[in-house]
């Protein structure tokens, strides 16, 4: 990712394993704060591990994106913890 990041905030789902894990990542290795959300929350809180012992910024939560209600508390929530997302 040749973009900077830094000032950022991204919300990545699924960020726990493949290609959202990757993708997290790279978010962070840009510069970004990162809110990650997984529906297993284990392979979420790895990944953040991940970022945070890189120096990053990173937050994360279980979350069903099948669940609407769950969605806009895990958003805000995250933007309470690392600001506004971009």
């Amino acid at each position: 990712m040749a973009e900077d990041m830094t000032g950022k905030t991204a919300f990545v789902t699924g960020a726990g394993s493949g290609m959202a894990r990757e993708t997290a990542l790279e978010l962070a290795a840009a510069g970004a704060a990162v809110a990650l959300a997984d529906i297993d929350e284990a392979t979420a809180h790895a990944t953040a591990e991940t970022i945070s012992g890189d120096g990053g910024s990173a937050w994360a939560r279980a979350l069903d994106v099948s669940d609407s209600a769950a969605v806009t508390a895990a958003v805000a929530a995250a933007e309470a913890a690392l600001g506004p997302l971009d």
